[in-house]
């Protein structure tokens, strides 16, 4: 599923979407507090104001039971989102289309 994502907001946003439909109480405050992030960070996460650092997205990937390639892809989603210099980001999208 993860691998349908170009970025890490969308996914993280369709995460919660898809645990709210199978669970009507289930809400944002439910899912920050199993990542072990603030309510406030999460929701500006997925609205694209603020970004995880890597070491974060590491540790909300194996929150949500993410582990090899998926892991290492959303490793890579955050760390594609980080980067300033352009030619890191080229490293990282040739990452991401492996």
């Amino acid at each position: 599923m993860i691998f349908n994502f170009t970025n890490y907001p969308e996914y993280l946003g369709q995460v919660l979407k898809t645990r709210q439909k199978t669970n009507r109480a289930y809400s944002l405050r439910a899912m920050a507090r199993q990542l072990s992030v603030s309510p406030a960070t999460l929701s500006d996460v997925i609205a694209g104001r603020k970004n995880l650092s890597e070491r974060t997205g590491v540790k909300v990937g194996t929150h949500l039971k993410l582990k090899g390639r998926p892991l290492r892809y959303l490793g890579a989603l955050v760390s594609y989102q980080l980067a300033q210099d352009p030619a890191l980001k080229i490293v990282v999208a040739s990452e991401l289309k492996a």
